[in-house]
């Protein structure tokens, strides 16, 4: 993302972010009010630079509460720590689903659906881990460059020159 954002510089729109119209925008004194579709990517990248929050909202062309109210919506302490934990989370909502098959929700096909989360779920918390979701063989190779290279040539698998 490239920092600053051009703004719109003309007489109906002077200090709009460069997506909005003039008719988007509400004067309040000399205060700009954008429209809340501000992109909440940008304006994360933005605080992540150290950038303030009168300073974002002056780039994006509207209020610094605009600004306040939306990074406060988002909640990135609530997502770090979500992130840090997604795989306790997902297993935790993994369990729920299981918990609640039954009978009844397996005839309704909902259990089904219920079992294609949970299986999903265990996908995801695999990957989380680093774990393989897939069965994989793993081979390790116990030899230097030059005897690799040797073992293909008397194979036949190379040339003298070391060309294929």
């Amino acid at each position: 993302m490239a920092l600053p954002k051009k703004m719109k510089k003309s007489s109906a729109s002077a200090g709009i972010h460069e997506n909005a119209s003039a008719t988007d925008t509400i004067s309040n004194g000399n205060n700009l009010y954008a429209p809340k579709d501000i992109a909440i990517e940008d304006l994360i990248e933005y605080r992540k630079r150290g950038l303030s929050l009168p300073e974002i909202a002056k780039l994006e062309g509207c209020s610094h509460q605009n600004v306040h109210e939306r990074l406060k919506k988002a909640n990135l302490e609530g997502l770090d720590k979500f992130r840090d934990n997604k795989d306790a989370v997902f297993e935790h909502k993994q369990r729920e689903i299981v918990n609640c098959l039954n009978a009844d929700k397996l005839k309704d096909m909902s259990g089904l659906q219920l079992i294609t989360g949970a299986a999903i779920l265990q996908d995801k918390i695999q990957v989380i881990r680093g774990q393989a979701s897939d069965i994989v063989e793993h081979r390790t190779i116990n030899a230097s460059l030059d005897e690799i290279t040797e073992r293909m040539r008397s194979a036949g698998m190379l040339q003298e020159n070391g060309n294929s």
